[in-house]
């Protein structure tokens, strides 16, 4: 009978059957019943209970999968690799649905370890380690958002020590999963873990993965994880290494506000030094030389500098990249220089700044539907965040209208790709709402600002978002008087700010002396006594701030054939 359920569950797997599928699924239920339609006697290997589930895994059949899992549980086999694939076959069955369910998180990783356990003790099981490593990877893409890097610390680093024990022999991968540890131990603010861990991670990917230690020097300089005299000698063993040297010292020192006054000189000490460093030594090299520039150019463009952003644009227009992707990318820079020579004019709002400005964001639209036909999320992330900082000048009441489509364009691919830039998504959905408000469409703005909520991972919105959310459903409902002083006070004013031109100031005035007399009766009374009305107001707080992009993990790489 053996025999028979391997060959469906081959042609299941072969042509994508799911009737071969289902009826392997009925033979090997009726065996584990002792029901065989061949010969109840027959012998039965508790192996096919997991190589179903597998496939059914592989085929969106659930149900089927998680019943051969318990089904192999529950007999107890022979312990082979089959008990480590069983336990991440349950890995994946229970893989939590979204970040707020901690429970299920932790119960994932544990099926994960259990796995990983069971292989390392076993070279022959090792394939089972890098496997688990790579499901698991998958499985956590979701937490790699701000607020949740502490919760991967634990398993991460178990995973990173055992793939170390079983010497993997991808050492790719393994550089990889350090940086990304080392970027987990910085988020959550645990930098003498982050220095402890670099001391050993960074002479493994300098020695074995060297085309990753420009990434894992850069964050050893913007985050002091060694000694600054150490860093300096090490800037000077090659170019690269001492463009990325300033380019993150830069970066330190604006985000601590303490830039030097000879910022604009240290970018173009860097410029030249990339400009004449020789890329066609190896595909590699002119690689690290493309990244470089842009990075350099980015950096540019925030302090303000045209001149080496247009030098960096210049040289890599020079390189002759093949890549459409790098193309776009070229683009993006190219329409942020031309933003930044209009930033003076745009600041007054001259009509012809803003218009040109209007049709660097057209441009962008169409350089995104050309990043979403590429079908490379990075890319995409790339032409939205110079969309997003093209459009923040425009964001004002009197213009903003303008700007519905692309950023409308620009959050919901953001979304379709699942992208982690949740900061950049948050403020989008927010400003989007605002323009839909604007419009009275107020359900499309209600359900952009309960997106932001979500996105808001670290709180910093909520309380404005709430405000806003509750202000926007009080406005769906103007016959329903709320119980809330605080409720009739906003709907007073909505109703104020929603009164046409023509009606009168007398009209008005009595909306906003409800609001005042619900908020605060006594003192608003002592006001409207002493007929000493003032005028006056502020603006609404603005959220919006510009956005740089860290590039996000590499794709995990495919799981290996199973051992014998």
């Amino acid at each position: 009978m053996d025999v028979v359920i391997t060959q469906e569950l081959a042609r299941a797997e072969s042509q994508q059957d799911a009737a071969s599928l289902k009826r392997a699924y009925q033979l090997i239920k009726s065996a584990n019943l002792g029901k065989s339609e061949f010969d109840p006697t027959e012998s039965f290997s508790p192996d096919l209970f997991v190589l179903c589930a597998e496939q059914a895994l592989k085929m969106g059949q659930r149900e089927v999968s998680e019943d051969c899992v318990q089904m192999y549980f529950k007999v107890k086999g022979p312990v082979t690799q089959f008990l480590g694939r069983a336990h991440l076959c349950r890995a994946q069955l229970c893989a939590p649905t979204s970040t707020e369910n901690m429970e299920e998180f932790e119960n994932c990783v544990t099926q994960y370890m259990k796995a990983i356990n069971f292989a390392k003790g076993e070279p022959r099981y090792y394939f089972l380690v890098y496997n688990a490593s790579v499901l698991y990877w998958q499985m956590v893409r979701p937490f790699l958002k701000p607020g949740y890097h502490h919760h991967l610390i634990p398993s991460l680093s178990q995973i990173v020590n055992v793939l170390n024990q079983t010497e993997e022999e991808d050492k790719d991968w393994r550089a990889e999963l350090m940086l990304e540890l080392l970027e987990c131990y910085l988020e959550a603010g645990k930098k003498e873990e982050a220095v402890k861990f670099c001391a050993a991670a960074a002479p493994f990917i300098k020695v074995n993965v060297p085309h990753r230690y420009c990434q894992m020097f850069a964050l050893m300089v913007r985050h002091e994880l060694m000694d600054e005299l150490w860093l300096q000698q090490e800037k000077r063993t090659s170019v690269s290494l001492s463009v990325t040297f300033h380019i993150n010292m830069l970066k330190a020192k604006l985000e601590n506000n303490d830039l030097p006054e000879d910022s604009a000189t240290i970018l173009r000490e860097a410029c030249a030094r990339l400009r004449c460093y020789n890329h066609q030594r190896s595909p590699s090299v002119k690689e690290e030389k493309i990244l470089l520039l842009f990075e350099l150019a980015h950096l540019s463009l925030i302090l303000k500098c045209e001149e080496v952003a247009s030098h960096c644009l210049s040289d890599l227009k020079k390189m002759d990249s093949k890549d459409p992707g790098k193309l776009i990318e070229m683009e993006c820079l190219e329409y942020e220089i031309q933003a930044l020579r209009l930033e003076n004019k745009i600041k007054v709002y001259a009509r012809e700044a803003v218009e040109r400005q209007l049709n660097i964001i057209q441009r962008l639209d169409v350089a995104l539907q050309q990043a979403i036909r590429l079908g490379d999320p990075q890319v995409i992330q790339v032409v939205c965040a110079t969309q997003w900082n093209t459009c923040l000048p425009l964001l004002q009441h009197n213009l903003r209208h303008h700007l519905r489509k692309p950023l409308t364009n620009v959050a919901e691919i953001l979304e379709k790709v699942d992208s982690l830039v949740v900061t950049l998504r948050c403020h989008v959905h927010m400003e989007v709402a605002c323009i839909e408000e604007d419009e009275d469409r107020l359900e499309p703005a209600m359900a952009h600002l309960r997106k932001a909520l979500l996105l808001d991972s670290l709180g910093h919105h909520q309380d404005e978002l709430l405000m806003a959310l509750n202000r926007l459903h009080l406005c769906t409902t103007l016959y329903q008087i709320p119980e809330r002083a605080e409720d009739k006070a906003t709907m007073a004013i909505e109703q104020a700010k929603k009164a046409m031109p023509k009606d009168s100031v007398r009209k008005k005035r009595a909306l906003l002396v409800k609001a005042g007399l619900a908020l605060a009766p006594d003192a608003f009374q002592t006001v409207l006594d002493s007929e000493n009305t003032t005028k006056g107001g502020s603006a609404r707080p603005h959220y919006a701030e510009q956005t740089t992009l860290r590039c996000g993990p590499d794709p995990s790489p495919g799981l290996r054939p199973h051992g014998p």
